[in-house]
C-alpha cells in the first residue's frame, strides 16, 4: 500500500514542472525518465525525441496554477486512501466518493472538493489508465451534488450585488463634476467608463496592490490604442489576464464611439492627455502609484454615498452586472 502511494506521488510530480504564465518554461522543460514517461515511450517513441516533446505539451496543457492545485488534490487523495486501507491508483468510483465524503466532513468547499478529483483525474489519464470519468460515475455525480446542497444550507443567504446601469453612472460622475479637472478623477471616470462598457472585472484592469504592478499581466500604456488621432471612433484595450483566459494568452476588447452624455471614448481620450506617455500601469495616480482593485470600490462606493445611494451591495463587479442587465433589458444576447 505504501509503494503504490509512494509511485503515485512520484507520478504526480510531473503534474508540476516549470512552466511559465506564458507557455514558457523554466529549468529543464522535458521531465526526466524517473517522473514517469513510460506510458508514452512504451510504443516505441524515442525517449529523447518525440515522446519528450508529447510530454512537454501535455504538461503545458494547463496552466500552472491548474498543476499546482491538482498536485495538492493528489496528496490529500494517497493521503485518505491510506487513512481507509484504499488503493490509490487505479482509482474507482467508490475510492472517489470516500475522497469526496471525507473532504465534505473536513469543512472542504464544494468546488475545491471537484478540483481535486479533477486532479486525480488528470493524473489517471497523464499514466495512460483509463479515464474512469468518461462512464458518468453516477454514484459520485449525486454524493457531489449532495455535498453542494450541504453547503448551501450551511452558507445561508447568499449576498446580493446590485448593478451599476448608467444612471448610477451619471450620479457618480455629478457627484466628481466639480473636480473633472483633476488627473485622478479622470483616471477613475474612465475606469468605470472601462469596466461598465467593456463588461469587465475591476480586477482585470487594476493591480491587486500598489507594489504588485507586472507589465506582463496589468493592463500598461501600450496595451491601449486609439483608431485615429484625428477622428477616433473605438479605442482597443489589451487585456493580457482574466479569469476566462487561464492561460493568459490576452484578448482585446474595444470601446466604440457613443452619441451620448456617457462616452467611453471621450473618457479615454481625456484621460489619455492627462496621462503623460512614460511606461507603466495605465491607470496611475497622480503621485505615480497604480490603481487598485480596492482603492477603485472604496472611491466608487464614496461617489455612490455622497448621491444618496445607499453603497453596500455595490463593489467590483457591480460595473459587469450592470452592463449585462441593461444589454439584456435592450434585447442583446450572449454571442
Amino acid at each position: 500500500m505504501e509503494n503504490t502511494a509512494a509511485d503515485a506521488l512520484s507520478r504526480d510530480s510531473l503534474c508540476v514542472p516549470a512552466v511559465g504564465a506564458r507557455g514558457g518554461t523554466g529549468g529543464n522543460p522535458y521531465p526526466s525518465d524517473a517522473d514517469g514517461l513510460s506510458s508514452l515511450c512504451d510504443a516505441g517513441l524515442d525517449k529523447s525525441g518525440l515522446g519528450l516533446r508529447i510530454r512537454r505539451y501535455f504538461v503545458m496543457g494547463l496552466a500552472e496554477s491548474t498543476h499546482k492545485v491538482y498536485r495538492t488534490g493528489v496528496k490529500r487523495f494517497v493521503k485518505v486512501c491510506l487513512s481507509l486501507g484504499l488503493t490509490p491508483l487505479p482509482a474507482d468510483e467508490s475510492t472517489l466518493c470516500a475522497f469526496a465524503a471525507v473532504l465534505a466532513d473536513e469543512g472542504l468547499q464544494h468546488r475545491t472538493i471537484k478540483s481535486y478529483q479533477a486532479g486525480v483525474r488528470h493524473l489517471q489519464i497523464s499514466e495512460g489508465t483509463n479515464d474512469l470519468f468518461m462512464s458518468g460515475l453516477p454514484r459520485l455525480h449525486y454524493v457531489l451534488r449532495g455535498i453542494r446542497k450541504a453547503e448551501a444550507s450551511k452558507a445561508g443567504p447568499v449576498r446580493e450585488r446590485r448593478p451599476i446601469t448608467p444612471d448610477l453612472l451619471r450620479k457618480i460622475r455629478g457627484v466628481w463634476n466639480p473636480r473633472t479637472g483633476e488627473h485622478n478623477i479622470l483616471m477613475l471616470w474612465e475606469a468605470c467608463c472601462l469596466a461598465y462598457f467593456d463588461f469587465l472585472r475591476v480586477g482585470e484592469f487594476t493591480v491587486p496592490t500598489v507594489e504588485a504592478f507586472d507589465a506582463s499581466v496589468h493592463l500598461s500604456w501600450g496595451d491601449v490604442r486609439v483608431d485615429s488621432v484625428a477622428n477616433p471612433s473605438h479605442v482597443e484595450v489589451r487585456i493580457k489576464a482574466s479569469k476566462m483566459d487561464p492561460f493568459r494568452q490576452g484578448i482585446s476588447v474595444f470601446l466604440g464611439k457613443v452619441a451620448s452624455d456617457i462616452c467611453p471614448v471621450g473618457a479615454m481620450l481625456t484621460y489619455i492627455v492627462s496621462r503623460d506617455a512614460t511606461p507603466g500601469p495605465f491607470f496611475r495616480l497622480e503621485d505615480g502609484r497604480s490603481l487598485t482593485r480596492q482603492r477603485l470600490v472604496a472611491v466608487v462606493k464614496d461617489a455612490l454615498e455622497e448621491a444618496g445611494v445607499p453603497p453596500g451591495k455595490y463593489n467590483g463587479h457591480s460595473f459587469r452586472i450592470g452592463a449585462a442587465t441593461t444589454a439584456a433589458a435592450r434585447g442583446v444576447e450572449d454571442p
